[in-house]
């Protein structure tokens, strides 16, 4: 079976680092839940790695590049469109996947959870499937894209 990397974009600055995890949590719960080969499912929570209440950076480079790495290596990237518009790290990462998308070697499938209303069109472009809730999403994760 093969081994699937999910990255989860997401605001991070100015946010609590529970309320950073509260939603990533949620939604990597209901995907374990519900697949059968959950172990071979790695998710990459950047507040894990990077984060503002317990600076374990040195530079801003180093976060960076630690994150287009890990973009780089997944499969899925989950974004929570809540708080999209003032976070310009998820932009950047958005940006990124699509760089990779249309010019690399390999394939990132985005998928978006939170309302439409008021996104920007660049934003509904990265995605290939927005869903409203944690669970609609990671369904429709586990039937089109672990497979």
């Amino acid at each position: 079976m093969k081994e699937y990397k999910i990255y989860t974009c997401g605001k991070m600055s100015g946010i609590p680092f529970e309320q950073q995890m509260q939603w990533r949590k949620t939604l990597e719960t209901f995907v374990r839940d519900k697949y059968d080969g959950s172990d071979k499912i790695k998710f990459i929570h950047p507040p894990l790695y990077f984060n503002y209440e317990h600076m374990m950076h040195k530079t801003e480079r180093e976060i960076l590049d630690w994150e287009m790495m890990q973009l780089h290596d997944c499969d899925i990237v989950v974004v929570n469109l809540k708080g999209i518009d003032s976070t310009i790290g998820s932009h950047m990462e958005l940006g990124a996947v699509q760089g990779i998308n249309r010019f690399g070697d390999k394939y990132i499938y985005v998928v978006g959870i939170g309302e439409e209303n008021n996104l920007h069109p660049w934003i509904k472009e990265t995605c290939n499937r927005i869903e409203d809730n944690y669970s609609d999403a990671s369904q429709y994760i586990i039937e089109y894209l672990l497979i």
